[in-house]
Order: structure tokens, then C-alpha cells, then sequence
């Protein structure tokens, strides 16, 4: 039987990029909380998907980490 994917996880969290002056308040409105972030990790894991925490998108330009995960 063929294992299953291991699933890299992007997010950026509000709380690394705070609202700073004169940006509009909902400046990061659409980015995750931890919250958010810990559920999807949790439901993915308990169909026994293996995850792997990857972060900011932009590390996808990294190839040892982008060879870390299968989707």
C-alpha cells in the first residue's frame, strides 16, 4: 500500500505582521490566525497525513525545503 502525501502547510499569521501607521486596519485581514493554522495542521494529521510546517510562501524558492513535502 502506497503511503500517504506528505502535505507542506503555508500560512503567514496576522501576529507576524502588525497593522502599522497609516495602513488600513484590515491591512492583514486576510491572513491566518494561529488558530486557523492549528486546526488545519490537526484535521490533515487525523486523516493521517503526515504535515510539515512551512510557513511564509515565499520559502517554496528554497528547494530543500520545497523537496520536503509531495503536495
Amino acid at each position: 500500500m502506497r503511503s500517504k502525501f506528505r502535505i507542506g502547510l503555508f500560512y503567514n499569521l496576522r501576529s507576524e505582521y502588525p497593522v502599522g501607521d497609516g495602513q488600513p486596519i484590515d491591512i492583514n485581514a486576510d491572513w491566518d490566525t494561529l488558530e486557523t493554522f492549528v486546526e488545519v495542521q490537526r484535521a490533515l494529521e487525523t486523516l493521517g497525513y503526515p504535515v510539515i510546517q512551512v510557513g511564509d510562501p515565499s520559502k517554496l524558492l528554497n528547494a530543500k525545503i520545497r523537496n520536503s513535502f509531495d503536495i
